[in-house]
């Protein structure tokens, strides 16, 4: 892939920090975040799309990629489910609306790669939200492949970033680890040549 234009999302983060880096090797990177500028709320639909017109102003893009994070923690028993469907706007329905907007700046078959989470394959007590997300996110991203569209919608499903702050480290202890930089090749993969619907796990079994 010769040089291109890369949208990353949540560039501020423990992935996104790393992928930003992994590209602006060799690509023109915009990270944007909540307190960038453009910036985005992946909670708040109008902002996604104040982000999209202002994306589709000008010259296309040829990938987004979105390092987003979040849920509600809790036993199935105990779930708040008005939280729980609050809780699905950033990771889930957030991502889902940059999939759906892709086509409007993004070039065709360009690439949306979303970010989910080995809690869809390999789930734990206390975390099915999570793992409903996750999973969610896999089978949005293998249905949307059927359907011919110009773009190319790919998810990242990582298990837990060894860089990441100690609470959530001690919160997830247990997990299966990846490094940042590990997984920021695997993004770097399937925006230059992934399939669409693609689901990449890390660590892989």
């Amino acid at each position: 892939m010769s040089r291109g234009r890369i949208v990353v999302v949540g560039g501020g983060g423990t992935i996104g920090s790393t992928v930003v880096r992994e590209f602006s090797e060799d690509h023109d990177v915009l990270s944007i975040g909540r307190s960038t500028d453009p910036r985005i709320d992946l909670g708040d639909l109008a902002s996604i799309e104040t982000l999209v017109k202002r994306l589709e102003s000008g010259p296309r893009f040829d990938a987004i990629v979105v390092c987003a994070g979040g849920g509600l923690l809790g036993g199935v028993d105990d779930l708040d489910l008005d939280e729980a469907l609050e809780r699905l706007r950033p990771k889930l329905i957030g991502q889902i609306a940059i999939a759906q907007a892709g086509p409007r700046f993004l070039r065709n078959d360009g690439a949306v790669v979303l970010t989910g989470g080995i809690l869809e394959r390999r789930p734990q007590p206390g975390m099915s939200h999570l793992s409903m997300i996750n999973a969610s996110l896999r089978a949005f991203a293998i249905s949307s492949a059927t359907e011919g569209r110009s773009v190319r919608t790919c998810v990242v499903s990582p298990g837990l970033v060894s860089e990441s702050p100690e609470a959530v480290l001690d919160l997830f202890h247990g997990m299966s680890m990846v490094s940042a930089a590990d997984l920021a090749r695997v993004y770097r993969r399937l925006v230059e040549s992934g399939r669409d619907g693609e689901v990449v796990g890390l660590p892989e079994a």
